[in-house]
Order: structure tokens, then C-alpha cells, then sequence
């Protein structure tokens, strides 16, 4: 009897541990819960091993496979972790469905690693540009997101400079050849997709533009507004005053100017003079007193008054196409110096360098903007246009902005307004260190200036 009760006890005790195992072995569930506890924890190969182990008992399982691509992503592996996210979709897409936005966001940014150790190729940009158009499609809160759409245009600009046959490297990048697994999505279809993604930046564009510029068509020509301008010169028959440009620093450089219509002019500079008469041009170097440069000069051809913000269109025009838009409401940068008011005098002048033409400017200007008040007859703010810089994906991008602070009616009662500080701030990634603010010191209008300051004939004695 006893030995009967003992092998009871034995057989109870083995359906324990049999039951036990399983009853306690974890769950797949289980298994991914703990392998991404340990990748919060950065203990990247014990998540690996635990997930090989889970992988044993349940292979093929998708959210297993995803857990695997995320530790290798997180492992800096990132041929393993692409191979994964694409096995996820394939799977998912042979079963008639759609990967989730999640599997083309991760893959973008495992692509994108890739390209920045290395470089872009052709065929790494087109991957890259098809998941994010997915990601688009599919993740809708995204759409609007400008860091998105920026990310975007740029992998556009590599894929055009790599169809070049040019090595397009990021900073830092080595250049070395590397491997991608095979993709899972066609040429094909990864070429259907760049154009939905040169249609999403250009909608993109298009509504920026309508929300910041706020313009309709103007009622006036391009003609009218320059002949406003040239009313505005008209009224200034001689005007001597100082330019003090502070960049921040202690140290401010002062330009003194001296005009006399219609042809005569003088900058005074720290270490040389300009001094335009009769036609000609001379720069004379302090240090020596002595002409240093001399040529022909055509100074009712030249946009000599830009420093007071009066642009000559007319010599714009011979470089640029000018158009003209209307502003229906102040657009938000210009905010702070109208106030709450709408001005209905403030005047849009696009200039595109024209085809086959140099920019008059150095580095080249391929677009500028003029905001023009005729009220005031000044240019508000100028904004200048360089090409895009090599793969970034803009065919233009603002560089400088020029915004005038205030303006000055001089003198008092005359009803002539002219700019009196005047803020320049660098946009490109190349000038993004320059901000200069200018205080324009007006010392006289419409009275005698002598001849004798524009005079050369001293220096010439001197050479």
C-alpha cells in the first residue's frame, strides 16, 4: 500500500513539472515585452539570443521579426535590420495588405544611416524616397510636416547629383562601397513614386507661398512701380550721410556717402574712397592717396542707391524678369514695422535672372524679391536668392533678408521718408553666422554738396 501512495505521489509530482512547463513557459508576447525591456536597457545581445529562442518555438512570427529588426537598428546593423523590414513586408503585402507606416519610417532611417556612413547612391535615394512617400500615404499626421517634407526635397537633390554619376557624400560620410539586401519593390514602382514625391513638395511649395506671401494681382504695372521709384530718386538732388554697420561685436564699420544727381558719387570707406564723375569710376587707397583703379562708369545705369533702399529696376531689368503682385494682406514677417495695420501700398517685385544671363551679383543671385511701399517709396525689405546648394534638393533658397526697422521722414515736413535702420540676416546654412544691424544717419538733403569732394584730380599728383 505504501509503495502504491509513493508512486502516486511520483507520477502527481511529474504532471506538476510537466504541466509546469507549459503552463510557465512565456508567451511570444512575453518574449517581445522582455527583449524590448532589454533594449531600453541597451543590452542589445541578450535581447537577440532571448529573441532567437522565442523565434524556435513560434518561426515566421511578423511582430518576432520586427523585434529582430529593431535590435539590430538599434545595434547600428543595419543591412540585418533592412533585411528584416523588408521580409515584414513582403509577408504582410503577399497577404493583400499594407505595412504599417512604422516598417517604411523605420526603413527610411536605416537607409538613411547607410547613405551618410557611405554614401547615396542612386538606388539607396529612390528607396529612400519610396518609403517616405509611404510613410506620407499612410501615416496622414505627417503630411504637413515641413522637417518631413525638407528631408524629403533633399534626398531628391542627392538622387539628382548620384543619376550624375557623382559620388554624393554627407559630411562625414567615407565614401566606401557598400551592399543592400535585395528589394522587395520594383524599379518601377520606386520611379512611380519619385514623381508623387515632386508633386508633394511643388503642392508643398505652392500653399507656403499662398500662406506666407498672401498676394493677388496687382493693379499696377511693373512699369508704374518703377516709375515711383524713379520719382522718389528724382526728389534727391544731393544727400550726404553715414552707414554704420554693426555686426555684433564692439566694432562697427562707418561708410560715409556723398550723392550729387545725376552723376556724381563718393563712398568713404576705412581703407579706400570710391568716387564716380564723369562717367568714370576711381578707387583711391587711403593708405597711399593714390588711384589704385580707374574705368568707365555709367552711374544713371547703376543701382548706387540700394544702401537707402531704392532699388533701380531699370538696371534689374537688364539682368532679371520682373513681375508684380499686390499684397493682400502684410505678410507675417514683415509684422513688427506695420504693426496691426494693413497697408494697401505695399507691392511685391519678383526678379528671375533671366536665361543665358550672369548674375550682376557674386556669389550669383537667381531670384530677388523686392517689398516695396510706395507710400514710403522704399523697398521694405529685400530678400536675395541663391541656387540650392549642390543636392540639397532647392532649386533656390533665400540667403539674406534685408528688413527695414523704421523709416524717417527727412527733414521734417518734406514728406520724403527714408529708411533709418535697417536689419540683414543671413538665411543660407553658409551665412547663417551673419546678422548686421545698420543704423543710416542722415546729415543732409537737397543741399549744396561742392564739387570738390568728388574731385580726383589731388590724387593724381600723388601717383
Amino acid at each position: 500500500m505504501k509503495k502504491i501512495i509513493l508512486m502516486m505521489f511520483l507520477f502527481v509530482l511529474s504532471m506538476t513539472f510537466f504541466t509546469c512547463s507549459l503552463v510557465c513557459a512565456m508567451t511570444t508576447d512575453e518574449y517581445t515585452d522582455k527583449a524590448y525591456a532589454l533594449i531600453e536597457e541597451q543590452r542589445f545581445d541578450d535581447a537577440l539570443e532571448l529573441l532567437k529562442e522565442a523565434y524556435e518555438q513560434d518561426p515566421g512570427n511578423i511582430g518576432l521579426v520586427f523585434a529582430f529588426a529593431e535590435v539590430y537598428h538599434n545595434k547600428k546593423e543595419y543591412y540585418g535590420a533592412i533585411m528584416n523590414y523588408l521580409n515584414i513586408i513582403s509577408a504582410i503585402e503577399g497577404q493583400g495588405e499594407e505595412a504599417p507606416g512604422q516598417i517604411h519610417h523605420n526603413l527610411v532611417d536605416a537607409y538613411n544611416e547607410i547613405a551618410q556612413l557611405h554614401y547615396f547612391t542612386e538606388d539607396i535615394c529612390l528607396r529612400i524616397i519610396y518609403h517616405a512617400e509611404k510613410v506620407f500615404e499612410l501615416t496622414p499626421e505627417v503630411a504637413g510636416d515641413p522637417r518631413y517634407i525638407e528631408f524629403l526635397r533633399k534626398t531628391i537633390g542627392h538622387y539628382e547629383i548620384a543619376k550624375t554619376g557623382a559620388r554624393m557624400l554627407e559630411e562625414g560620410g567615407d565614401g566606401e562601397e557598400f551592399d543592400l539586401p535585395v528589394d522587395v519593390v520594383s524599379e518601377e514602382k520606386r520611379l512611380l513614386y519619385i514623381e508623387k514625391a515632386n508633386k508633394r513638395l511643388s503642392d508643398f511649395d505652392l500653399q507656403q507661398r499662398e500662406d506666407e506671401y498672401k498676394t493677388a494681382v496687382s493693379n499696377l504695372a511693373v512699369s508704374d512701380i518703377v516709375e515711383v521709384l524713379k520719382k522718389k530718386e528724382q526728389e534727391i538732388k544731393t544727400i550726404h550721410f553715414k552707414v554704420i554697420i554693426d555686426k555684433g561685436s564692439n566694432e562697427s564699420a562707418i561708410d560715409e556717402i556723398y550723392y550729387k544727381s545725376p552723376d556724381k558719387f563718393k563712398a568713404v570707406q576705412k581703407d579706400a574712397d570710391s568716387i564716380i564723375i564723369d562717367d568714370k569710376y576711381y578707387v583711391i587707397d587711403r593708405a597711399t592717396n593714390k588711384i589704385v583703379d580707374e574705368k568707365a562708369f555709367d552711374l544713371q545705369q547703376a543701382d548706387m542707391l540700394k544702401a537707402l533702399y531704392l532699388p533701380n529696376l531699370e538696371w534689374v531689368s537688364n539682368y532679371y524678369d520682373l513681375e508684380v503682385e499686390a499684397f493682400k494682406q502684410v505678410p507675417d514677417f514683415l509684422s513688427k514695422f506695420y504693426g496691426s495695420a494693413i497697408s494697401p501700398d505695399l507691392y511685391l517685385i519678383t526678379a528671375k535672372l533671366k536665361e543665358n544671363t550672369d548674375s550682376p551679383y557674386y556669389p550669383s543671385v537667381i531670384k530677388l524679391e523686392y517689398y516695396i511701399d510706395i507710400k514710403f517709396g522704399v523697398a521694405i525689405a529685400i530678400r536675395e536668392f541663391w541656387p540650392g546648394i549642390l543636392g540639397s534638393g532647392q532649386t533656390h533658397e533665400v540667403s539674406r533678408e534685408h528688413l527695414v526697422k523704421s523709416v524717417e521722414e527727412f527733414p521734417k515736413g518734406s514728406g520724403i521718408f527714408l529708411p533709418d535702420q535697417v536689419e540683414i540676416k543671413g538665411k543660407a546654412k553658409e551665412l547663417s553666422g551673419v546678422n548686421e544691424f545698420l543704423l543710416i544717419v542722415l546729415l543732409s538733403l537737397n543741399e549744396d554738396i561742392d564739387d570738390e569732394e568728388f574731385s580726383v584730380e589731388s590724387y593724381r599728383t600723388n601717383e
